[in-house]
Formats: structure tokens, sequence, C-alpha cells
């Protein structure tokens, strides 16, 4: 929840919020590194990446409907960074939707001939994003997730459902938070998209409803636009969740 929700929710006045404070030169190094494990993919592949739990309420298998209209249109690849409980049903959806894939727990070295790779989890996943064209984060809800924070700190685009609560706050802070997207909007760092209705279950069988749609256009946008995080807006969004600037707001609350 931003301040103004907290404040609305428990009935109270003038809350003050503190953002997390990042070791963003510990994930620039990180991001740097290389893998060779995987190097060579991410030189010949458009890589796209989803980072989080397996779980229902990340709309991974949204994600994976919509990332099987997409690859009608353009050759590219879907990594899936995390571990969980839905991860089985999430296979099963691949085989429905005739999606190759690859698995990290096959202990094989990864190729080319896959749709959606499986990668488990991952000690550097800095790695891993800063390599991708886009984060792609579809979840129903969120607290201020950590992932897409990190990814622009990777200068990696997102592609973020505009869920409660976060995604709104880190790609278009001087929006109202308190609204939702209806249709794409662009930010400095990606776009913010409407999010799948929460705990559902996504329909293999029909077409693609209007959010899946929005998706699939934004994610082959993506794939066509330059990155557009420039060194400015860099350092503007690196201020605000420095640990730095979180220590400083800290003491200014405690005063």
């Amino acid at each position: 929840m931003n301040a103004k929700q907290i404040e609305n929710f428990a009935n109270i006045s003038g809350v003050e919020y503190v953002y997390n404070g990042y070791d963003i030169q510990r994930i620039n190094e990180l991001s740097n590194k290389t893998d060779e494990r995987f190097d060579q993919f991410f030189e010949e592949n458009e890589v796209f990446i989803n980072v989080g739990r397996l779980i229902l309420s990340k709309a991974q298998d949204f994600l994976l409907k919509v990332f099987q209209a997409v690859l009608e249109d353009r050759k590219c690849k879907l990594m899936l960074l995390g571990q969980g409980p839905y991860k089985k049903e999430l296979i099963e959806v691949c085989k429905k939707l005739d999606l190759s894939v690859w698995d990290m727990e096959d202990q094989l070295p990864i190729h080319n001939d896959a749709d959606i790779y499986f990668l488990g989890f991952q000690e550097n996943p800095y790695y891993f994003i800063s390599k991708s064209k886009s984060l792609l984060f579809p979840s129903f809800y969120e607290g201020l997730p950590n992932v897409p924070i990190e990814s622009i700190f990777c200068k990696t685009n997102c592609i973020l459902s505009d869920c409660d609560s976060g995604p709104r706050e880190i790609l278009l802070p001087d929006s109202n938070l308190n609204t939702k997207a209806k249709k794409p909007q662009k930010s400095k760092f990606g776009y913010l998209l409407p999010s799948f209705k929460a705990n559902s279950t996504v329909n293999l069988d029909a077409p693609l409803t209007e959010e899946e749609e929005f998706w699939r256009i934004a994610i082959l946008k993506s794939l066509e636009e330059p990155n557009s995080i420039t060194a400015e807006d860099l350092l503007e969004f690196k201020v605000r969740f420095s640990q730095e600037e979180c220590l400083n707001n800290w003491s200014k609350v405690l005063k």
C-alpha cells in the first residue's frame, strides 16, 4: 500500500513512508558478471524474463498464453526465474499451448530450441535480468515489489501490471496512485498495463481478452523500441531508492 491507501484503509492521517534502500553498487557489479553457461544463449536470442515465485498470484499462466500469441509474430524466448508450487501447472499450460520447455532441473545444457525456460533459483538473478529485453511482471497484487526496481537498476525495461500495489508507484510516481490503467501507459522505464482479474486462472481455449491483447502488443513494441532508460532518468531513479536516501528519510521521520 502507498501512504494514501493506508490512510484510507485505517482512517488515519499524516502517514509517512520510507522506501527500502538498495545496494545499487552491488547490483550493478553482479549484473555485469558473465556466466559461461548462458552467455552465448543471450547473444543469440531476444529474451524476456519473469522473476518471482511460481504461484497463482503471479499470473504466469496468463503470461504464457500471451507469449504464445507473441511467438506467432516474432521469434523470442521467455525465462522464468523462481521456484514454487505452481511449476507443474505452468509446465502443463506450456504443453497445452504447444510451447516447448527447457527445465534447469533436467541438468542439460541450455539450447535455442525451446520457447520457455524454467531456471529455478539463481544465485545471481541480476545477470539474467540485465541481459533480457524486458522484465514481464503480470502479478495480481504486490506490496512494493523489489524485482522491477532492481531491473531498472540493471537498465532493463519493465512491463508491469497496474495491480495493488507498487508498480504504478515505481513506473509513474507522479500520477494518481489510486487510479488503475484501463489501457497501456508509457513510462520512462517501460509500460504499465491493466492487470488480469485477481486470483483467476487463464482460459486457454478462448481468444485473447482485451487485457491479454494489451500485453501482447506491449511485448512486441518493446522488441522494436530502443531501451528507453536514459542516464539522467536512471540517476533520478537511483536517488529515490538508494540506501543514502533511505537513511535521510528515516532521519526526517524520526526527528
